[in-house]
Parts: C-alpha cells; sequence; structure tokens
C-alpha cells in the first residue's frame, strides 16, 4: 500500500509542477494556415498580427499601418526577432504592406506562424 500512495504522491506533483510552468499565451484569435512540416517558435520578442479584416496588431495591441511604419523607423526592430500571424483570407496587398515596412526596417529573422 506504501508504493501505490508513493506513486499517487510523485504523479500529483508532476502534475503540479506541469501546471505551474504552463505558459499562458495571449494570443489574437487569427485563423492561420496550417502546415505539415514546420517549426514551433517560443520567446521571440515582437508578434505582428493581420487579420482578414485587415486589423494589424503588434504584441496584442491595435495599431495602424502609419503608426507601424513610424515604430519601425525609430529603428524599434533593430535586432530583434518578429513573428507574423497573417489569417488565410487576408487580402495580398495588405501582407504586401506589412512586409515591406519590415524589409525597410531591415528585419534579420522573422518567422510566419502556422497551425
Amino acid at each position: 500500500m506504501s508504493s501505490m500512495m508513493d506513486i499517487i504522491f510523485i504523479l500529483l506533483i508532476f502534475v503540479m509542477m506541469s501546471i505551474s510552468f504552463s505558459k499562458s499565451l495571449k494570443s489574437i484569435p487569427i485563423d492561420i494556415p496550417k502546415s505539415i512540416s514546420g517549426n514551433t517558435v517560443i520567446n521571440d520578442d515582437i508578434e505582428i498580427g493581420l487579420k482578414d479584416t485587415g486589423e494589424i496588431f503588434l504584441d496584442n495591441q491595435p495599431i495602424d499601418l502609419n503608426s507601424l511604419k513610424n515604430f519601425s523607423s525609430q529603428k524599434k526592430f533593430e535586432n530583434k526577432k518578429v513573428k507574423l500571424s497573417v489569417s488565410k483570407k487576408v487580402t495580398y496587398e495588405s501582407l504586401i504592406a506589412i512586409l515591406d515596412i519590415l524589409k525597410n526596417a531591415k528585419i534579420q529573422n522573422l518567422n510566419l506562424l502556422t497551425e
């Protein structure tokens, strides 16, 4: 009976530890495309989201295109990793506008998110 209690106690500790280490991710509800092959990227510095309605988010805060240009011109993207999550139904023109801003900001590390 003692060994059964030990196993239950170890399982309880395991569950408590795994719950405490789980990271709560606050994300924008964007319907991103699925990928067959891809890597999960965690702890990127900046996240940009583009919804199919045309809304742009910078680190989960709504932002317009001009403000994003101003943000990038202040060299705040310099030496940072950028995650870009784009809805499946976003217009090509909107995506290109964001990519142009990132290109002009000389982004060295850009990750496109998929499911």
